[in-house]
């Protein structure tokens, strides 16, 4: 009697395991296009979201100073989608300019795919400072036209620093950087 049971049982669970993955077959195909147009965008949703969560891990582990990690996790993504291209050539801009890569920084923001303006305020401070650091003073000062530009109203400091930085840097008169920096009020920390 335990015998017949058990092949019963058996049976059981050998049917509703073939039936479970003929209905999940079944379901995998699309029964008309609007379903179809569905399912590929839920694949296109799951895709993106993996996309991001890899974003957010290497973010992660560039903040926590693991910068081969986030770039390992970078390079994972293979998504040349906007936003996605964008946000992932920042990071990886972010990460050469701190390894001292600065014509890696260059080659990447110069692609034509992170040319788009409305990125430039968050790329271009990292453009300017690899033309200073490579001593390019040619495309520092058309990089800087734009870079100030997008800046516009984009910061609480306006950008002072910089805008010395590069004035000094530009500049032809010897004595420009005396004169600049005679203007600037220092107060001593000490009193």
């Amino acid at each position: 009697m335990k015998i017949k049971y058990g092949y019963i049982c058996l049976w059981l669970i050998i049917f509703i395991d073939a039936y479970s993955s003929i209905a999940k077959e079944l379901r995998s195909y699309p029964m008309s296009l609007d379903q179809a147009e569905d399912y590929k965008k839920i694949r296109e949703f799951n895709s993106l979201s993996e996309d991001f969560e890899k974003l957010q891990y290497a973010k992660f582990f560039m903040i926590n100073g693991d910068l081969e990690k986030a770039e390992n996790e970078l390079h994972l993504i293979e998504n040349t989608q906007i936003p996605i291209s964008e946000i992932k050539g920042r990071y990886l801009a972010t990460i050469y300019f701190i390894q001292e890569k600065y014509q890696d920084v260059l080659d990447l923001l110069y692609n034509p795919k992170m040319q788009n303006f409305f990125y430039k305020p968050k790329t271009c401070v990292l453009e300017i400072m690899s033309l200073l650091f490579l001593k390019q003073d040619e495309k520092l000062s058309k990089a800087w036209s734009i870079c100030e530009a997008a800046l516009e109203g984009n910061s609480s400091t306006e950008l002072i620093w910089l805008k010395t930085i590069i004035s000094i840097k530009l500049s032809k008169d010897k004595n420009h950087k005396n004169k600049v920096l005679s203007n600037v009020d220092i107060e001593n920390v000490n009193t």
